[in-house]
């Protein structure tokens, strides 16, 4: 067992003591015990808050496992994705749960955790559960609890039938259940049930969802043995919608314990949601809102829209290929303030015990050796990864790639250098394209996105609802494989065509029929759309409004990519247009005088330009007149300055140029970001 294993405390309130403690100092004076008959005890404002996880992908895989097993709740965590109830949906943010304590108060300790981060040790929340029981009118929740159980699975399998001394009895044992006192089974306290799920979720204002398997299983078999009905929504129904916070908290509930289910802190692409359905036989079910009476039944749509803030999202369908749309409620960020949030202070350890990690795990010779990933990753620098869209900065020590893709090169066996050419400008496409067996995998580390976390980054194919994999080149995983069975097929049908055109380039001269006339063109000539969406392999694969094959000379503009032309002076189709659009601009700032001064627009020019001279004496360039362009002396042409070069949109995996009134965005780019922020 390693130093950072043995250290790392299984509580956030062990990070900092003395904060834990001004915490829990701080939420019996938020406790309202109303005056008022029929309203509850309830929170005035601490309620609101809601704790958030650290990212620890940045740390090596064995650090990892260490801070996850320290701190997670790992068998709950296994369990919930296994039954498909847990991160089972890509298109929202990853949930984990925090390690609490099962002395019988779990619900209460994860409820607190998930808010504060501290468990409920000095029972408050326990308090004011008991004292709603038994201080107040307790009418209605009596009578959602009698319609909740008839309409239970038990009831309806074996046709029970209460009379009011049992429905007394009953009600009695919930009461019993809440109280302080110690239990003698084992535990110190009594495991609550459903209904006190649904009064706290009325103390807290809150609405709580719980992600739970349908049945109860055996803890040692695995063996189900009896009907589950704890998973679903429970909404704070005894209150007014705003007079409620909208944001639920999650709680898990596996071999009847409960633990808090927080969301990664990163800027990743994912929605910060947690879905209101779970993949079933064959469809989709939604989680059941529980405490529903008969005429609120009708009205469940509506009531999780006044309570919740509700999304829909595309899913991947479970019987056919067409995307499946399925409810999901927005959760909240972390809102701690920093004299509250011991996830920060519990950072810090993990920082440290990284340090004594790193030395443990560093053998003399490996030190000696400089091997960059045994060396600190934190010395990041001002440069992106050389791998093609990999969103994450290099450092000193694993320069040009990051940690993450360096890591990968030496699995591979593969040398780690700098690049050079097309490959170490920044944007260029790799050799293979993408999907290319040669293209170095990109990391598996939560995806670089502009927007918050609260929106998605969707697929670049048109009309595509699904989420982006980084991995893929900005392709969701569908569109991705149809585009490499496409590719698959074109290649292999374009054979004599790739052949034909190879014939064609030794030529430096060949005659193309265009617009029905015979032209003859060098071996700069430009080559259509048509033919070159048939060219062979040898073709540029850059992509670009107007591609070239690579049969005669580059564009003269420096630094460009594409291919010149006879017809465009020795330019591109792009730089030509931008160098004509330059040139007249000189034209116009340098040589226009007034009208009649007999220069530019006078007879006595127009007759020199038709001479081939200028009035005072210079070569005229006839290829200037005979293009329309006004008369500019030839020294000019060295001295038209470059254009500036475009920059790309500031969104990950976006092709377009930026729009410099849509601060560095394109205008695609920002009518997303203005559409979702």
């Amino acid at each position: 067992m390693s130093q950072g294993q043995s250290f790392l405390p299984k509580f956030l309130f062990l990070s900092n003591l003395l904060k834990a403690v001004r915490i829990r100092e701080r939420i019996p004076n938020d406790v309202v015990k109303p005056s008022i008959s029929g309203v509850v005890h309830h929170l005035r404002s601490m309620h609101r808050h809601t704790l958030e996880m650290i990212q620890i992908n940045h740390f090596p895989q064995g650090f990892r496992e260490v801070v996850q097993t320290a701190i997670l709740d790992r068998a709950m965590q296994g369990f919930l994705e296994q039954e498909k109830r847990l991160n089972w949906c890509r298109e929202v943010k990853k949930l984990v749960p925090l390690c609490t304590k099962g002395d019988g108060n779990c619900l209460l300790h994860a409820t607190s955790q998930y808010m504060l981060g501290v468990e409920d040790t000095d029972l408050v929340l326990r308090k004011a559960l008991y004292s709603v029981l038994t201080e107040t009118d307790t009418h209605k929740f009596r009578m959602r609890f009698q319609a909740e159980l008839s309409q239970s699975q038990e009831f309806m399998q074996t046709g029970l039938r209460y009379n009011t001394r049992n429905w007394q009895e009953e009600w009695e044992k919930i009461v019993e259940m809440a109280s302080l006192e110690s239990n003698c089974g084992g535990l110190q306290y009594d495991s609550l049930e459903d209904i006190h799920i649904f009064i706290l979720s009325n103390i807290l204002r809150r609405p709580i969802v719980v992600i739970a398997d349908q049945v109860l299983r055996s803890m040692k078999s695995g063996s189900s043995f009896s009907p589950l009905n704890v998973g679903g929504v429970y909404l704070p129904l005894h209150w007014a919608p705003r007079d409620c916070y909208r944001y639920p908290i999650v709680l898990g509930y596996n071999s009847q314990h409960f633990a808090p289910l927080i969301a990664i802190k990163d800027s990743g692409p994912e929605i910060r949601a947690v879905p209101l359905a779970y993949p079933g036989k064959g469809v989709f079910e939604d989680l059941q809102v529980h405490f529903l009476m008969e005429k609120e039944q009708q009205q469940k749509a509506k009531l999780l829209k006044d309570y919740l803030t509700v999304i829909e999202i595309p899913v991947n369908a479970l019987s056919n290929d067409a995307p499946h749309i399925i409810n999901a409620a927005r959760l909240d960020e972390g809102n701690l303030p920093e004299d509250m949030n011991l996830m920060e202070d519990y950072l810090q350890l993990v920082n440290h015990e990284f340090k004594l990690w790193q030395k443990e795990k560093e053998p003399a010779s490996e030190v000696l050796h400089q091997d960059p990933l045994c060396f600190s990753q934190l010395s990041l620098m001002e440069v992106r990864c050389a791998t093609h869209k990999c969103p994450f900065y290099a450092s000193v020590d694993t320069q040009p790639y990051c940690h993450e893709c360096c890591e990968r090169h030496r699995e591979r066996g593969r040398p780690v250098v700098e690049p050079s050419g097309d490959q170490a400008r920044p944007g260029a496409e790799p050799r293979g394209g993408i999907g290319s067996v040669d293209q170095v995998p990109l990391p598996t580390s939560p995806s670089f996105g502009l927007y918050s976390e609260t929106n998605a980054m969707k697929c670049k194919m048109p009309d595509c609802l699904f989420t982006l994999n980084i991995e893929h080149g900005g392709l969701c995983e569908r569109c991705f494989h149809a585009r490499q069975t496409s590719r698959h097929r074109e290649w292999s049908n374009t054979g004599e065509r790739s052949s034909a055109l190879r014939e064609a380039g030794r030529c430096d001269q060949r005659t193309v029929n265009i617009g029905g006339e015979q032209q003859q063109q060098s071996s700069w000539g430009l080559i259509s759309r048509t033919q070159l969406n048939s060219s062979s392999p040898g073709a540029s694969p850059e992509p670009g409004p107007y591609r070239h094959l690579q049969l005669g000379r580059l564009c003269k503009r420096t630094g460009c990519q594409y291919f010149g032309t006879v017809e465009k002076e020795g330019f591109c189709t792009v730089c030509f247009t931008n160098y004509k659009t330059n040139r007249r601009a000189v034209v116009v700032r340098r040589g226009s005088p007034p009208a009649g001064s007999g220069f530019l627009g006078s007879s006595h020019s127009t007759r020199a330009a038709q001479q081939g001279q200028t009035p005072n004496g210079p070569q005229y360039s006839r290829s200037n007149a005979s293009t329309g362009w006004t008369g500019l002396y030839s020294e000019c042409h060295t001295q038209i300055p470059e254009e500036t070069p475009k920059l790309r949109c500031k969104a990950p995996d976006c092709d377009h140029y930026a729009n410099k009134e849509k601060q560095g965005y394109c205008n695609s780019c920002d009518h997303f970001k203005q559409r979702y922020s």
